[in-house]
Protein backbone atom coordinates (compact mmCIF):
# COMPACT_ATOMS: atom_id res chain seq x y z
CA UNK A 1 0.00 0.00 0.00
CA UNK A 2 1.15 3.65 -0.35
CA UNK A 3 1.01 5.68 2.77
CA UNK A 4 1.48 9.29 2.86
CA UNK A 5 3.08 11.51 5.90
CA UNK A 6 1.05 14.14 7.40
CA UNK A 7 4.11 16.14 8.17
CA UNK A 8 5.89 16.67 5.33
CA UNK A 9 3.69 14.73 2.74
CA UNK A 10 6.02 12.75 1.23
CA UNK A 11 5.00 8.90 0.14
CA UNK A 12 6.07 5.71 0.78
CA UNK A 13 5.13 1.74 0.15
CA UNK A 14 4.48 0.11 3.13
CA UNK A 15 3.27 -3.57 3.69
CA UNK A 16 -0.57 -4.36 3.46
CA UNK A 17 -0.13 -6.12 6.94
CA UNK A 18 1.05 -2.72 8.48
CA UNK A 19 -2.44 -0.85 7.20
CA UNK A 20 -3.56 0.63 11.25
CA UNK A 21 -0.22 0.48 12.77
CA UNK A 22 1.96 3.11 13.99
CA UNK A 23 4.72 3.76 11.45
CA UNK A 24 7.69 6.81 10.84
CA UNK A 25 8.33 8.62 8.36
CA UNK A 26 11.73 7.43 6.59
CA UNK A 27 12.33 11.08 5.85
CA UNK A 28 11.38 13.44 9.11
CA UNK A 29 10.50 10.87 11.08
CA UNK A 30 7.42 11.75 12.26
CA UNK A 31 4.74 9.41 13.62
CA UNK A 32 1.95 8.75 12.17
CA UNK A 33 -0.92 5.40 11.51
CA UNK A 34 -0.43 4.08 7.90
CA UNK A 35 -3.20 4.38 6.08
CA UNK A 36 -3.26 3.23 2.44
CA UNK A 37 -5.14 3.30 -0.55
CA UNK A 38 -6.51 0.24 -2.06
CA UNK A 39 -4.56 -0.51 -5.44
CA UNK A 40 -5.84 -0.14 -8.80
CA UNK A 41 -6.38 -3.02 -10.53
CA UNK A 42 -5.58 -2.84 -14.09
CA UNK A 43 -6.43 -4.38 -17.29
CA UNK A 44 -4.25 -4.76 -20.49
CA UNK A 45 -4.71 -5.89 -24.59
CA UNK A 46 -2.50 -8.55 -25.78
CA UNK A 47 -3.41 -8.78 -29.17
CA UNK A 48 -7.41 -9.92 -28.97
CA UNK A 49 -7.52 -10.76 -25.21
CA UNK A 50 -7.99 -8.72 -22.20
CA UNK A 51 -5.73 -9.83 -19.33
CA UNK A 52 -6.45 -8.77 -15.75
CA UNK A 53 -7.20 -7.42 -13.54
CA UNK A 54 -3.75 -6.84 -12.16
CA UNK A 55 -2.35 -4.91 -9.19
CA UNK A 56 -0.81 -2.01 -9.45
CA UNK A 57 2.71 -3.16 -8.08
CA UNK A 58 2.47 -5.88 -10.73
CA UNK A 59 1.66 -3.70 -13.36
CA UNK A 60 4.41 -1.61 -12.08
CA UNK A 61 6.61 -4.63 -13.44
CA UNK A 62 5.16 -5.59 -16.56
CA UNK A 63 5.73 -1.96 -17.49
CA UNK A 64 9.26 -2.15 -16.34
CA UNK A 65 10.02 -4.99 -18.07
CA UNK A 66 8.74 -4.26 -20.99
CA UNK A 67 6.09 -6.22 -21.34
CA UNK A 68 3.42 -3.52 -21.32
CA UNK A 69 4.70 -1.00 -23.83
CA UNK A 70 4.08 2.66 -24.63
CA UNK A 71 1.71 1.54 -26.98
CA UNK A 72 -0.25 -1.33 -25.43
CA UNK A 73 -3.90 -0.41 -24.75
CA UNK A 74 -4.32 -0.25 -20.84
CA UNK A 75 -7.62 0.55 -18.78
CA UNK A 76 -8.33 0.77 -14.95
CA UNK A 77 -11.69 2.40 -13.30
CA UNK A 78 -11.80 5.64 -13.32
CA UNK A 79 -10.41 5.94 -17.20
CA UNK A 80 -12.66 6.95 -20.15
CA UNK A 81 -11.85 3.69 -22.11
CA UNK A 82 -8.93 1.88 -22.97
CA UNK A 83 -6.20 3.93 -23.86
CA UNK A 84 -2.69 3.59 -24.70
CA UNK A 85 -0.11 3.61 -21.87
CA UNK A 86 1.55 6.89 -23.60
CA UNK A 87 -1.35 8.19 -24.98
CA UNK A 88 -2.18 10.88 -21.97
CA UNK A 89 1.10 13.00 -20.27
CA UNK A 90 0.81 15.32 -17.64
CA UNK A 91 3.44 17.77 -16.07
CA UNK A 92 4.55 17.47 -12.36
CA UNK A 93 3.86 20.77 -10.72
CA UNK A 94 6.94 19.90 -8.01
CA UNK A 95 9.28 19.09 -10.41
CA UNK A 96 7.61 19.93 -14.06
CA UNK A 97 8.71 16.63 -15.95
CA UNK A 98 6.33 14.66 -17.82
CA UNK A 99 5.15 11.59 -17.08
CA UNK A 100 2.30 8.98 -17.83
CA UNK A 101 -0.43 9.81 -16.33
CA UNK A 102 -1.59 6.24 -16.25
CA UNK A 103 1.32 5.26 -13.67
CA UNK A 104 0.63 7.43 -10.89
CA UNK A 105 -0.41 5.98 -7.80
CA UNK A 106 -3.20 7.37 -6.26
CA UNK A 107 -3.70 8.41 -2.60
CA UNK A 108 -6.80 10.53 -1.24
CA UNK A 109 -6.94 11.77 -5.02
CA UNK A 110 -3.49 13.43 -5.60
CA UNK A 111 -1.58 11.84 -8.21
CA UNK A 112 1.91 10.78 -7.19
CA UNK A 113 4.71 11.78 -9.46
CA UNK A 114 7.38 8.97 -9.91
CA UNK A 115 10.69 11.26 -10.64
CA UNK A 116 10.24 13.67 -7.80
CA UNK A 117 8.64 11.67 -5.14
CA UNK A 118 10.31 8.44 -4.46
CA UNK A 119 8.68 5.07 -3.15
CA UNK A 120 10.81 3.42 -0.43
CA UNK A 121 10.28 -0.33 -2.35
CA UNK A 122 11.31 1.05 -5.94
CA UNK A 123 9.83 3.95 -7.66
CA UNK A 124 7.01 3.77 -10.30
CA UNK A 125 8.45 2.34 -13.00
CA UNK A 126 7.91 4.53 -15.64
CA UNK A 127 8.42 3.56 -19.77
CA UNK A 128 7.62 6.26 -22.44
CA UNK A 129 8.53 6.98 -25.86
CA UNK A 130 11.35 10.12 -25.42
CA UNK A 131 13.61 8.01 -23.17
CA UNK A 132 16.84 8.17 -25.12
CA UNK A 133 18.86 4.97 -23.14
CA UNK A 134 22.81 4.96 -23.22
CA UNK A 135 24.44 3.60 -26.17
CA UNK A 136 26.61 0.40 -25.68
CA UNK A 137 29.52 2.34 -26.85
CA UNK A 138 29.35 5.08 -24.39
CA UNK A 139 28.47 2.90 -21.61
CA UNK A 140 31.95 1.06 -22.91
CA UNK A 141 33.92 4.41 -23.11
CA UNK A 142 32.74 5.43 -19.50
CA UNK A 143 33.80 1.98 -18.33
CA UNK A 144 37.31 2.65 -19.21
CA UNK A 145 37.58 6.06 -17.84
CA UNK A 146 36.37 5.25 -14.90
CA UNK A 147 38.04 2.20 -14.30
CA UNK A 148 41.16 3.75 -15.12
CA UNK A 149 41.01 6.71 -13.17
CA UNK A 150 40.25 4.70 -9.76
CA UNK A 151 43.80 2.20 -11.07
CA UNK A 152 45.20 5.75 -10.91
CA UNK A 153 44.24 6.72 -7.33
CA UNK A 154 44.76 2.58 -6.44
CA UNK A 155 48.62 3.26 -7.64
CA UNK A 156 49.35 6.54 -5.77
CA UNK A 157 47.48 4.95 -2.37
CA UNK A 158 50.27 2.02 -3.02
CA UNK A 159 53.38 3.98 -3.96
CA UNK A 160 52.44 6.31 -0.57
CA UNK A 161 52.27 3.11 1.04
CA UNK A 162 55.27 1.57 -0.21
CA UNK A 163 57.33 5.11 0.48
CA UNK A 164 56.43 4.97 4.16
CA UNK A 165 56.72 1.36 5.16
CA UNK A 166 59.20 0.10 2.71
CA UNK A 167 60.08 -2.79 5.02
CA UNK A 168 55.97 -4.65 4.52
CA UNK A 169 56.91 -4.80 0.67
CA UNK A 170 60.34 -6.26 0.96
CA UNK A 171 59.15 -9.95 1.30
CA UNK A 172 56.28 -12.29 -0.66
CA UNK A 173 54.35 -12.43 3.00
CA UNK A 174 51.46 -10.48 2.95
CA UNK A 175 51.96 -7.69 5.83
CA UNK A 176 49.43 -5.85 7.62
CA UNK A 177 50.41 -2.97 6.13
CA UNK A 178 49.72 -4.75 2.38
CA UNK A 179 46.34 -5.25 4.04
CA UNK A 180 45.06 -2.10 5.23
CA UNK A 181 46.14 -0.68 1.55
CA UNK A 182 43.99 -2.87 -0.22
CA UNK A 183 41.09 -2.20 1.61
CA UNK A 184 41.62 1.51 1.83
CA UNK A 185 41.92 1.06 -2.39
CA UNK A 186 38.36 -1.16 -2.06
CA UNK A 187 36.91 1.35 0.39
CA UNK A 188 38.21 4.37 -2.38
CA UNK A 189 36.63 2.21 -5.30
CA UNK A 190 33.17 2.20 -3.45
CA UNK A 191 33.31 5.93 -2.13
CA UNK A 192 34.04 7.09 -5.85
CA UNK A 193 31.05 5.39 -7.44
CA UNK A 194 28.97 5.60 -4.82
CA UNK A 195 29.30 9.46 -4.20
CA UNK A 196 29.56 10.89 -7.95
CA UNK A 197 26.00 8.51 -8.37
CA UNK A 198 24.35 9.61 -5.38
CA UNK A 199 25.21 13.13 -5.62
CA UNK A 200 25.84 14.00 -9.52
CA UNK A 201 24.15 11.26 -11.35
CA UNK A 202 26.72 10.10 -13.07
CA UNK A 203 30.68 9.00 -12.31
CA UNK A 204 33.17 11.27 -14.34
CA UNK A 205 33.44 8.58 -16.84
CA UNK A 206 29.48 8.70 -17.72
CA UNK A 207 30.04 12.73 -17.27
CA UNK A 208 32.96 13.01 -20.51
CA UNK A 209 29.82 10.79 -22.45
CA UNK A 210 27.14 12.74 -21.77
CA UNK A 211 25.20 9.43 -19.76
CA UNK A 212 23.26 9.55 -16.56
CA UNK A 213 21.86 6.79 -14.13
CA UNK A 214 18.59 7.42 -12.74
CA UNK A 215 15.69 5.12 -11.68
CA UNK A 216 13.34 3.57 -14.46
CA UNK A 217 11.04 6.91 -14.03
CA UNK A 218 14.22 9.23 -15.12
CA UNK A 219 14.76 10.11 -12.09
CA UNK A 220 18.00 10.49 -9.35
CA UNK A 221 18.79 8.00 -7.69
CA UNK A 222 19.69 8.72 -4.30
CA UNK A 223 23.26 7.38 -2.18
CA UNK A 224 21.51 4.54 -1.07
CA UNK A 225 20.61 2.80 -4.48
CA UNK A 226 23.93 4.40 -5.97
CA UNK A 227 25.92 1.74 -3.29
CA UNK A 228 23.25 -0.60 -4.22
CA UNK A 229 24.23 -0.58 -7.80
CA UNK A 230 27.95 -0.83 -6.60
CA UNK A 231 26.98 -3.35 -4.83
CA UNK A 232 25.08 -5.12 -7.61
CA UNK A 233 27.50 -4.37 -10.41
CA UNK A 234 30.97 -6.05 -8.58
CA UNK A 235 29.58 -8.32 -5.72
CA UNK A 236 25.99 -9.42 -6.50
CA UNK A 237 27.12 -9.78 -10.43
CA UNK A 238 31.12 -9.65 -11.35
CA UNK A 239 31.97 -11.77 -7.78
CA UNK A 240 28.86 -14.25 -7.84
CA UNK A 241 29.02 -15.07 -11.34
CA UNK A 242 32.65 -15.39 -11.86
CA UNK A 243 32.75 -18.02 -8.94
CA UNK A 244 29.94 -19.73 -10.46
CA UNK A 245 31.45 -20.22 -13.45
CA UNK A 246 34.69 -21.23 -11.89
CA UNK A 247 32.86 -24.11 -10.41
CA UNK A 248 30.81 -24.99 -13.33
CA UNK A 249 34.31 -25.28 -15.26
CA UNK A 250 35.83 -27.08 -12.36
CA UNK A 251 32.70 -29.33 -12.25
CA UNK A 252 32.67 -29.67 -16.31
CA UNK A 253 36.31 -30.48 -16.33
CA UNK A 254 36.05 -33.52 -14.07
CA UNK A 255 34.33 -35.09 -17.25
CA UNK A 256 35.56 -33.41 -20.28
CA UNK A 257 39.05 -31.85 -20.41
CA UNK A 258 38.79 -28.05 -20.64
CA UNK A 259 41.16 -25.45 -22.34
CA UNK A 260 43.63 -24.31 -19.97
CA UNK A 261 43.04 -20.80 -20.99
CA UNK A 262 38.94 -21.04 -20.81
CA UNK A 263 39.36 -22.38 -17.46
CA UNK A 264 41.53 -20.27 -16.06
CA UNK A 265 40.29 -16.81 -13.68
CA UNK A 266 40.99 -14.84 -16.28
CA UNK A 267 38.55 -17.36 -18.55
CA UNK A 268 36.09 -17.21 -16.12
CA UNK A 269 36.40 -13.31 -15.34
CA UNK A 270 35.37 -13.06 -19.17
CA UNK A 271 32.81 -15.08 -19.81
CA UNK A 272 31.27 -13.40 -16.31
CA UNK A 273 31.52 -9.84 -17.70
CA UNK A 274 29.67 -11.02 -21.02
CA UNK A 275 27.06 -12.97 -18.80
CA UNK A 276 26.71 -9.24 -16.83
CA UNK A 277 27.30 -6.68 -19.38
CA UNK A 278 26.03 -8.80 -22.42
CA UNK A 279 22.41 -8.54 -21.81
CA UNK A 280 22.60 -4.87 -22.42
CA UNK A 281 23.57 -5.18 -26.08
CA UNK A 282 19.83 -6.78 -26.91
CA UNK A 283 17.50 -5.21 -23.78
CA UNK A 284 15.59 -2.43 -25.94
CA UNK A 285 16.47 -0.40 -22.53
CA UNK A 286 20.15 -1.23 -22.51
CA UNK A 287 19.80 -2.76 -19.12
CA UNK A 288 22.59 -4.88 -17.81
CA UNK A 289 21.97 -7.53 -15.12
CA UNK A 290 22.69 -5.33 -12.27
CA UNK A 291 20.66 -2.48 -13.77
CA UNK A 292 17.76 -5.26 -13.66
CA UNK A 293 18.63 -5.95 -10.13
CA UNK A 294 18.83 -2.35 -8.62
CA UNK A 295 16.31 -0.99 -10.89
CA UNK A 296 18.63 1.55 -12.66
CA UNK A 297 18.71 3.22 -16.17
CA UNK A 298 21.58 4.85 -18.33
CA UNK A 299 20.22 7.50 -19.95
CA UNK A 300 21.72 10.28 -22.61
CA UNK A 301 22.12 13.06 -20.24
Amino acid sequence: MIVECPECNSVDKRSDELAGTQVSCPRCKAGFVAEGSRQKMWYYADGDNKIGPIKQDSFDGLVDDGIIKPDTLVWCKGMDGWQPLQASTDKCDKCHGTFVVTLLQDHNGIRICGSCKLLAAGETANTWSGLEFGGIGSRVIAKILDLTLMLVFALMIEGLSRKLFPAAYSTNVVTPVFAVTVLINMLLGVFYITWFVGKLGATPGKMVVKLKITNPAGGKIGYGQAFGRYCGEYIAALGLVCCLTLFAFWAISSFFPLNPVLASVSGAIVCAAALVYGPAVFDPQKRTLYDRLCKTRVLAA
